[in-house]
């Protein structure tokens, strides 16, 4: 089955311009069995999915975009967004306690190119640590997986964050970050068994039955 989950729309990100209703559309636009909504600062409660679901037959799963101390995670299987848990370990603490799920978000955006606001950090050209040596960063020994291919990352920083993840034993998902419909499914994660619910989505994360697809190439 091919996933996207990775996804926003305006139900639950201020930046998005994907209206819910449509998302249906947009899966089946781009060949996708499924799709996660990963909001900012909110999670979909049950009943938003189950009647997105039976209004337009969508296989819709939900998740959380969590803005932590060390970047943003992707959070499956805790039931709602508390905005005073900001530290990593303690995010690591609730999910695990909840039986969830955590993928470390597009890891490596701006490393090569940092912004001005983030150059004190990786000083001011391209960052120069092997992956080896970033393999050791204490977030991802506080994360189960890493997003390698993201819609929204060059594929450069996507060919990092994969080799950083073959360096960890990871396996990597797919997501295309999608904040306008047409870019649902650019990058998902593409699984070996049928992913219907988050339980079963737990699962196969957890049995490493996946592999991340990327952009097609132009």
């Amino acid at each position: 089955m091919r996933i996207d989950l990775h996804v926003h729309t305006t139900a639950g990100s201020a930046d998005s311009s994907i209206k819910a209703p449509r998302l249906a559309e947009h899966a089946r636009a781009a060949g996708l069995d499924g799709l996660a909504v990963t909001e900012h600062f909110r999670a979909w409660d049950d009943f938003e999915v189950v009647q997105l679901r039976a209004e337009t037959g969508l296989n819709l799963l939900a998740g959380v975009e969590w803005s932590t101390d060390a970047g943003h995670i992707l959070v499956f299987g805790l039931p709602r967004y508390d905005t005073r848990v900001r530290r990593v370990a303690e995010l690591r603490e609730l999910v695990l306690a909840a039986g969830g799920f955590m993928i470390l978000a597009h890891p490596f955006r701006h490393f090569f190119d940092p912004p001005p606001a983030r150059r004190w950090i990786v000083g001011e050209g391209p960052a120069t640590m092997s992956a080896a040596a970033c393999a050791r960063l204490p977030v991802f020994g506080l994360v189960d997986e890493l997003e390698v291919q993201n819609g929204n990352c060059t594929p450069r920083e996507n060919a990092f964050a994969a080799e950083v993840a073959a360096v960890l034993g990871m396996r990597g998902t797919g997501g295309s970050d999608a904040h306008y419909g047409e870019d649902i499914g650019r990058c998902h994660t593409r699984f070996e068994r049928e992913v219907c619910d988050l339980p079963a989505l737990l699962a196969e994360l957890r049995a490493r039955r996946f592999r991340a697809i990327g952009p097609p190439i132009a």
